[in-house]
């Protein structure tokens, strides 16, 4: 991989963060709710748009666009720690429910941005 490539993953992966800082808080402040629903929303729409850019991007703009932007617009290890300390307060059912719409909402939107992205 060439050096302007993996300094073009960076400064897509600086973007991604910020992305998923403003749309996950813009979510959370909207809708104050006890779920960590921000990070739900930036997952499911990061699984959406990965789904198309796996079906419509090729080569160097694929690594920087999957793996720079989407890679850090999405963060596993956020929705990790949100379900561990929602179980960890008790809140075992939100914790079980953020998961499973995590993992199931992300796996439809994948399949939905491969099927958007592969369309004629």
């Amino acid at each position: 991989m060439s050096p302007l490539v993996l300094v073009g993953v960076g400064a897509c992966g600086a973007l991604g963060a910020v992305l998923r800082v403003l749309v996950a808080g813009g979510v959370d402040r909207r809708l104050g709710s006890r779920l960590p629903a921000g990070i739900l929303v930036v997952n499911v729409l990061g699984s959406l748009a990965l789904g198309v850019i796996v079906e419509t991007v090729l080569g160097d703009v694929r690594t920087l666009v999957a793996t720079g932007l989407m890679g850090a617009f999405t963060t596993f290890s956020t929705l990790a720690v949100d379900v561990v300390l929602l179980a960890a307060r008790g809140e075992r059912r939100a914790a079980i429910l953020d998961l499973s719409l995590s993992l199931g909402l992300g796996l439809v939107a994948l399949l939905a941005g491969r099927a958007l992205g592969g369309l004629p």
